[in-house]
C-alpha cells in the first residue's frame, strides 16, 4: 500500500515537473502568446485584468508562477513530498492491522473468539465513522 502511494506520488511530481518545465519554454519562446493565454484564463476566472493591466504586472517578477497557477493549477514553489504520504499509510495500514493481532494472542483461549470478533468490528465501525462516503447509498429513483 505504501509503495503504491510512493509511486502516486512520484508520478504526480513527475507530472507537474514536466508540465512545468513546459510552461517555461513557452514562457521563453512565445512571451506574448503566453501573456494572451493568462489574461484569458484569468478572466475566465473572473480576476480582474483591467487593474494589473491584463496580467503584464503579475508576470513582472516572476513569469512562471502565475502562469503555472491559472493554467494548470500548480504551485511551483511546492512539491508534494515523496515519503511523509507513503509513512503515513504504512502506520495507519500496520496499526489496523496490529488490532485483530493482539485481540488474538493476548486474551485466555476461551475468550480468544468474542474479544477478535469485538475488535474487528470495532475496527469496521471507526472506519465507517471517518469514511461516511462510503456507505451504501439509495439506488436513484428507488
Amino acid at each position: 500500500m505504501a509503495l503504491g502511494e510512493y509511486v502516486s506520488v512520484s508520478s504526480q511530481r513527475d507530472s507537474e515537473r514536466a508540465q512545468l518545465a513546459q510552461e517555461e519554454r513557452e514562457l521563453r519562446d512565445t512571451p506574448e502568446d503566453e501573456l494572451v493565454e493568462l489574461t484569458r484564463c484569468m478572466k475566465r476566472e473572473d480576476f480582474r485584468c483591467d487593474r494589473l493591466g491584463g496580467g503584464t504586472e503579475l508576470t513582472e517578477h516572476d513569469a512562471l508562477r502565475p502562469h503555472a497557477d491559472a493554467e494548470l493549477g500548480i504551485d511551483p514553489t511546492t512539491w508534494p513530498t515523496r515519503f511523509r504520504p507513503p509513512a503515513a499509510v504504512a502506520v495507519s495500514f500496520t496499526a489496523w492491522r496490529v488490532v485483530p493481532l493482539v485481540a488474538i494472542l493476548l486474551p485466555p483461549q476461551a475468550w480468544r473468539v468474542p474479544v477478535t470478533f469485538v475488535a474487528v468490528c470495532s475496527r469496521s465501525g471507526w472506519q465507517e465513522l471517518q469514511c461516511p462516503h462510503r456507505r451504501q447509498r439509495p439506488a436513484p429513483g428507488g
